[in-house]
């Protein structure tokens, strides 16, 4: 238990669950127990039950990088999708998108590139810590610097990127496809083709000529071994 739970902080849930209910049988204020049914998802890692967590997530605001997609696809048939039934799907993805959650709490990954200045909160991480974005870690000393002093002190997010937001920084990366056309590996499943291929799209559509752009004839294929750009 966190910080939030009183007197029963530091203690495990299970342990803590019992002790709130001997605390309200204490104060008088517990009317009954009874048990009910109901679904309770376990961990099949650790095998415990998985509850939720309120805690502060990273989102991508979707809309301007889902209407660049169909203005390419209601404009320019582009991408085209073989058979032609998936272009009506993959637009209605796009149409009923919401912001997109990209932060993960993993151990791997590629880091969330903001910096939190842990020098105005005590040196420590809080809902009101101000963070810079940046490129790399000069770049976040630098803006940071400029709002915060010369003392300012600083701290990465701890949090990774969403496998799929990472797979679709490929093409950005991978040396001499700078203001190329590419072609992506192709994808070996139904499920990876699907989610793999409208990720790819809408993050690689270019705001200028330097950012790498997809053949027009990249295509989904229907069945066990989709392919995107198999040619």
């Amino acid at each position: 238990m966190n910080e939030n739970a009183g007197e029963f902080e530091g203690l495990d849930r299970f342990v803590a669950r019992k002790n709130v209910v001997k605390r309200l049988e204490e104060l008088g204020a517990l009317v009954k127990i009874e048990d009910y049914k109901h679904t309770v998802p376990y961990s099949d890692r650790g095998k415990v039950p998985v509850e939720p967590l309120l805690s502060t997530q990273w989102f991508v605001k979707i809309r301007p990088m889902a209407d660049r997609a169909l203005e390419f696809l209601d404009q320019q048939n582009d991408p085209v999708f073989v058979p032609d039934r998936w272009t009506k799907v993959y637009r209605d993805w796009l149409v009923s998108l919401k912001d997109w959650c990209i932060s993960r709490q993993l151990w791997w990954g590629h880091q969330i590139p903001a910096w939190y200045a842990v020098s105005e909160t005590d040196g420590e991480i809080k809902d009101n810590t101000p963070f810079v974005v940046a490129m790399n870690e000069a770049e976040a000393q630098e803006k940071a610097i400029a709002q915060f002093g010369e003392a300012v002190q600083l701290q990465q997010d701890p949090d990774v990127l969403d496998t799929w937001f990472s797979s679709g920084l490929w093409a950005f990366f991978h040396p001499g496809l700078a203001g190329k056309q590419c072609r992506f590996p192709p994808l070996l499943s139904h499920h990876h083709a699907g989610h793999g291929l409208r990720h790819h799209l809408f993050l690689g559509r270019p705001d200028d000529d330097d950012v790498p752009t997809f053949h027009r004839q990249n295509a989904l294929r229907d069945g066990l071994h989709s392919r995107f750009g198999a040619g």
